[in-house]
């Protein structure tokens, strides 16, 4: 069983593959390593290493972010801190104090390391869920950036509670009332929505909304190529759903969500 987030109660993935994420945290671990074996002997040299810390730190805390589904992960790093000690007042600058502050500092990266280590030992227990890129997209749930905002509007809420064909069926519900909107608008008459309409909306010789140059071959090519995209769209995906219990999984739901973000991007670039 995967590792869980105890807060969220949900199942913590890798996003990246589990090689990627043991190289990656691999050389981090061997980079706050070599910054051990730095000497100290100057308060110029425990500014460099503390920066030094801070900038290797920073990077490790947005690293883990990147390879794990959700940051809690990041946050238990980002926790860790090693033994602290009070400085004892030097006025002279060198001598205990001197040496306190730099134990605080190695003992802080110590404790970090070792965290790095403690979560590099767990890899194999985490699932890869991310063998390619389009696997990243579900994961992180950044795909709504790349669709039309109006499918995102009728959409998100259904997929992100896990009614996936619903989601479907929603955006091409849309994308048939934007048809029928824009129809009604051009010709001043009320149509059934459907397969039927998008041939009548996008015929080739009399179309109502043209998305291509009709004075040539390539246009009208465009004109046939999309009537017959929106069309197979309302026969083939909206109504079997409408008229069935179709389940679809995410990543089906996500190839449909595109197609209707594809329609509707195509109907804002109309003649």
């Amino acid at each position: 069983m995967s590792p869980k987030n105890n807060f969220y109660e949900k199942e913590i993935t890798l996003i990246v593959s589990k090689e990627e994420a043991s190289d990656k945290i691999k050389n981090r671990i061997v980079l706050g390593k070599k910054m051990l074996e730095s000497p100290i002997n100057s308060e110029e040299e425990i500014e460099e290493l503390d920066n030094k810390i801070d900038i290797w730190t920073d990077f490790n805390i947005e690293l883990l972010k990147k390879l794990f589904s959700d940051d809690s992960i990041s946050k238990e790093y980002q926790s860790t801190c090693g033994a602290m000690r009070a400085v004892p007042y030097d006025s002279s600058g060198r001598g205990s104090g001197l040496r306190v502050i730099v134990e605080n500092l190695e003992n802080n990266l110590k404790a970090k390391i070792n965290k790095l280590e403690s979560i590099f030992d767990r890899l194999e227990l985490f699932s890869d869920k991310s063998k390619n890129q389009f696997d990243k997209l579900v994961d992180l749930n950044i795909f709504w950036d790349l669709l039309h905002p109006k499918i995102v509007e009728v959409s998100k809420n259904r997929f992100e509670t896990k009614h996936f064909a619903d989601s479907v069926e929603a955006a091409l519900k849309e994308v048939d009332n934007i048809v029928k909107a824009l129809v009604k608008q051009i010709t001043g008459q009320e149509h059934v929505g459907g397969a039927g309409l998008m041939h009548e909306a996008f015929s080739v010789n009399k179309p109502i909304i043209i998305l291509g140059d009709l004075s040539t071959q390539t246009g009208k090519d465009i004109q046939q190529g999309y009537m017959e995209i929106f069309a197979g769209s309302m026969s083939g995906i909206r109504n079997p759903k409408a008229h069935d219990n179709i389940n679809i999984d995410d990543k089906r739901a996500i190839h449909f969500l595109f197609l209707a973000s594809l329609l509707m991007f195509k109907i804002d670039e109309r003649k």
